[in-house]
């Protein structure tokens, strides 16, 4: 179960896609080195901070329960709501994906 669990971590760590991971208080948990990327923030600076940081022009996907313009960032991004299932599967794929394919 170790073992897996790093394949996907690293897995994930080195997806070309920004993926981050937020708490029930939007609080940032997880920041992978495509995020770093994107934004230009480092894990260190991100993990533990407010998410507010999508940019115009970034697609997030996101468990959360209701969204409004400027919610998760500029009012430019654009903001998908899923599963949580979905949004690991998408995780994974670096796009947005059917999570049955990974069942």
């Amino acid at each position: 179960m170790a073992e897996e669990k790093d394949f996907y971590r690293n897995l994930i760590d080195n997806l070309y896609d920004g993926i981050y991971f937020v708490d029930r208080e939007r609080m940032i948990t997880y920041w992978n080195k495509g995020a770093e990327r994107i934004t230009g923030y480092s894990a260190t600076q991100a993990i533990g901070h407010a998410c507010r940081i999508n940019k115009s022009g970034i697609k997030c996907i996101s468990a959360t329960n209701r969204n409004f313009h400027g919610r998760m960032g500029d009012k430019e991004s654009q903001v998908f709501l899923a599963s949580p299932m979905t949004v690991a599967a998408s995780a994974i794929a670096g796009k947005i994906v059917d999570p049955r394919e990974y069942l």
